[in-house]
Parts: C-alpha cells; structure tokens; sequence
C-alpha cells in the first residue's frame, strides 16, 4: 500500500513520528476533542494505517467495539490497524509463573490501579480487559483479515503484559 494519511488514536502527548494524533487533548499535532474519538476524522476510506497504542482499555467493550467498525469504514482497502494494549492473559500468566518460582511480582495493585484509578475524570481508568485471542476475533467478526499477534516492541510503554494485534481491510 502506497503511503498516505496514518492517524494515531490516544497518543496524548507523545505522538508517534509520521502519525496524526487523534486524542481528547489539544497539542499542536493532534485533532482533538471528547467526540472525535467517535467520529470519522476523514472520508470512509481515507486512511491508509491507524494505530492505536494503550487506547482501547480505556473503553468499555461495546465502545471498543464502535470504535474498530469506524476505524475499518475509515481504512482504505488493504489499510492497516495496529493496536496494543495490557493483555490479561499475559497478566495472569506472569503472576502464576511468579508465584510457582517464588519470583518477586508487582504487587496486585497495580492491576487492581489500573481498573480503579485515582483519576478524578476517569481519562486513566482501564474500563476493559482484552487477551489478543479476544481481540482478534472482534477483528476478524468486523471484518478485517489477515489478523496476527506480533512481539510488542514499541518504546513508550511498559512491553511487559501488552499485545499488539495488527489486522488488514
């Protein structure tokens, strides 16, 4: 796919080099506002790549849900969408393999943080919990193929419990 418009949903301040940062904070790189998480920022097809890194948590499932229905009426054929997020799964599995091995964990509040923050507008508050499996198949249900889970290897966050699941129109 030749080069074109690639949005980047909830990069806050630190968007990603090449990307147009789509997010409900206003900087001199982003399109912002609360509603422009949930309306098409271009023509259906406009996009050729969006990503979206520690975003779709912050959602409830059925608007995770919206979200990738508009995401893919955005992609342009062949688009791509990259999506990281906390894996569960992967959660769970580190504090079983910690605890057999005797291995120092991080504490359950930081999962228990992540659900129930102290944020007073709730911006920062994991209102879901996905594993790849999960999240690839809602891709696959809305349309998208050629959905695969690949090593997460992005610098800004913590790589530790996250997937990226990446996925094509």
């Amino acid at each position: 796919m030749t080069e074109g418009l690639r949005l980047e949903y909830g990069c806050g301040e630190h968007k990603t080099p090449g990307y147009l940062g789509v997010d409900i904070y206003k900087t001199d790189y982003t399109v912002a506002s609360p509603q422009a998480i949930f309306m098409p920022v271009c023509a259906p097809g406009g996009v050729t790549e969006i990503l979206s890194v520690h975003f779709v948590e912050h959602f409830i499932r059925s608007d995770v849900e919206r979200l990738v229905r508009m995401w893919h009426g955005m992609l342009a054929p062949g688009g791509l969408l990259i999506t990281c997020f906390p894996d569960v799964a992967a959660m769970s599995d580190d504090m079983t393999l910690r605890r057999k091995e005797s291995i120092p964990r991080r504490p359950f509040d930081h999962v228990w943080g992540m659900a129930i923050s102290g944020d007073p507008q709730g911006l920062y508050r994991h209102r879901s919990f996905w594993t790849a499996e999960e999240y690839a198949k809602v891709l696959r249900v809305i349309g998208f193929r050629d959905v695969e889970q690949v090593p997460y290897q992005r610098p800004r966050h913590d790589s530790h419990w996250t997937s990226e699941v990446r996925a094509v129109t």
